[in-house]
């Protein structure tokens, strides 16, 4: 629906215009109807279509990137539960094999054990407690880590604090969900999946717009029109001269009697037609369809390629989760048979009948086998962590409402959800 209004001012030295200068004014509503390109929608409602699909898109993105990040904090929290863990076991370590020391000195002292007996029970403290200075560097790397990830200080090393992880390590239960049915979440939370669809979906309002660009335009036209006319009158004689004839009178006059004229309704017409223009050849049209159609090919295979992905990585995920806690049991079995050596070795060394060196192997091989169960737990539940994040529910099983977060923090960052 258009409404027009036009004025002009034309002078001339003609001498048969009458009005000089003349002043035309316009005014039209008129009404076309798209009839072939361009019917229902127009080439701005595609773009604007397109831009909300990119706003979900970048939305999506977001959430993708802050998804990333919150799993790299569970990562480096449980690898700092992890190390809290393993300085316990060196510890313990190191008090066993002071207590070794203790028993072989004692002995060296009233003539049971030979001095180098005493000195392999040293040797064995100084390993031990080599190994409880490198696990509790560690501890603090993993912390410099997360206090990189969870606050804005430039150097983690003015944090002078020191994180204790809090959540006791233990085992999740084992899960019931099926991987279709983990798959049917995935399609649903997943930004990946999300972000790959809103881009089909692009792809598509794009090619729609394509071809509607490759049909010829026919429009039906209607409308009302109201004119007006005014000026200086020029009266000439031309009874005497038809070449040069004498002016006799100027009737003055100007743009009031046009817009007076026009507001009269006293001159009025209508408008009823068909506008069809072709394109001949229209190659350009063509080409730009050409490459919407293999544009939307390639969406679509980067789509399923997503999907193909995350499939992967749910299954990935429940093997590691099999296989976590299989070994779990494994080392299990493992740190009760260390631990009844160890006992049987000690009872053998009180009584004489054992040696420093098999109740060291016994202490090494239960700080080791400790140690393995820790890790297997840890990994156990990182495990289960990265199920979450491949199905994409890592964030409201932990209870974070993004859109609330960002709104606290960055505020009209996002818009209201539609």
């Amino acid at each position: 629906l258009e409404a027009n209004f036009v004025g002009s001012r034309n002078r001339t030295t003609n001498f048969f215009a009458s009005l000089v200068p003349a002043i035309h004014t316009q005014f039209e509503v008129l009404l076309r109807q798209n009839l072939l390109r361009g019917f229902g929608r127009i080439p701005a409602d595609y773009r604007i279509e397109i831009g909300r699909t990119n706003l979900d898109i970048s939305e999506q993105e977001f959430w993708k990137t802050a998804l990333d990040i919150v799993l790299q904090a569970q990562d480096r929290y449980w690898e700092l539960q992890y190390a809290r863990k393993d300085i316990e076991v060196k510890e313990k370590a190191v008090e066993l094999a002071e207590t070794t020391r203790e028993q072989n000195e004692a002995r060296f002292e009233v003539g049971t054990a030979s001095r180098l007996d005493v000195v392999q029970a040293e040797a064995e403290v100084a390993l031990r407690r080599e190994e409880l200075i490198r696990s509790q560097y560690h501890y603090r790397q993993v912390q410099d880590e997360l206090v990189r990830l969870i606050t804005q200080y430039e150097d983690p090393r003015e944090f002078t604090g020191r994180l204790v992880p809090v959540d006791p390590v233990q085992a999740p239960p084992s899960t019931q969900e099926s991987f279709e049915l983990l798959v049917n979440q995935a399609l649903e939370l997943r930004p990946a999946i999300q972000q790959a669809q809103l881009q089909s979906q692009n792809r598509r309002t794009e090619l729609d717009l394509t071809r509607d660009q490759l049909k010829p335009t026919l429009d039906l036209v209607a409308g009302y029109q109201q004119f007006g006319l005014g000026g200086r009158q020029v009266i000439r004689d031309f009874s005497e001269d038809f070449i040069n004839p004498p002016i006799i009178d100027i009737i003055p006059g100007g743009l009031a009697d046009s817009l007076k004229d026009l507001f009269s309704a006293d001159y009025y017409g209508y408008v009823l037609g068909f506008d069809f223009r072709f394109p001949i050849f229209n190659t350009e049209a063509r080409a730009a369809n050409a490459q919407a159609q293999i544009a939307l090919r390639r969406s679509e295979l980067e789509e399923k390629s997503v999907r193909q992905m995350v499939q992967a990585e749910i299954r990935s995920a429940l093997t590691q989760i099999e296989m976590n806690r299989e070994r779990l049991q494994a080392v299990g079995v493992a740190v009760q048979s260390a631990l009844e050596r160890l006992e049987a070795e000690q009872a053998r060394f009180e009584v004489g009948m054992g040696t420093t060196r098999d109740v060291i192997e016994a202490q090494r091989d239960l700080a080791q086998a400790e140690s393995v169960q820790v890790r297997a737990e840890i990994d156990l539940i990182k495990s289960y962590d990265l199920l979450d994040r491949a199905v994409g529910r890592t964030l409201s099983n932990l209870n974070i409402v993004m859109r609330d977060s960002v709104n606290e923090n960055v505020a009209g960052f996002l818009p209201e959800p539609r």
